[in-house]
């Protein structure tokens, strides 16, 4: 057994003895990645999203699975991480202009966003997300963190409690 396998079969133990490990679903969905699996490392890092929804990296993990690789989306991914947001940010945009549905882009250009002062622009993405699919508990949540509106967070909270 290679040090790869080896590699992916300690984290598949560690998630079946703690199944809510979120380091350890972000470490195989980026080997998963890695191995070109990316429906496996899709579902990793969906999981990794619902343990902890502010996870800007398993947010772009998650588009990583689903971009092309000439993708602008992979070489947005590659400044945020190089922090380099407003490259990110740009990059981000012109992948919207191609695919105004990509849930995953619009939630990350919300964060990149927020996090660099830019709340009222943040939520304007944050909603469009949330109006693509208001059943999205991380869309929710951020725009509730992002809005100085309790009465439009409670709005969208009780969305979603209803659906």
């Amino acid at each position: 057994m290679g040090l790869v396998d080896r590699a992916r079969q300690s984290f598949k133990d560690c998630l079946a003895i703690d199944f809510g490990n979120f380091g350890a679903h972000s470490a195989l969905a980026c080997l998963l990645l890695e191995l070109e699996k990316p429906d496996e490392a899709a579902e990793h890092f969906g999981h990794a999203i619902k343990l902890k929804p502010d996870s800007a990296a398993a947010h772009f993990g998650l588009i990583l699975c689903q971009a092309e690789p000439s993708s602008p989306l992979l070489q947005a991914i590659y400044h945020f991480f190089c922090y380099e947001d407003l490259k990110a940010i740009h990059l981000l945009k012109t992948t919207l202009q191609t695919n105004i549905k990509s849930i995953p882009a619009l939630i990350c250009l919300g964060e990149l966003l927020r996090h660099n002062n830019h709340p009222t622009q943040a939520l304007h993405y944050f909603k469009h997300a949330w109006h693509l699919d208001p059943t999205q508990p991380t869309t929710t949540r951020l725009i509730c963190q992002t809005t100085d509106n309790s009465i439009e967070a409670c709005r969208y909270y009780r969305s979603v409690r209803d659906l």
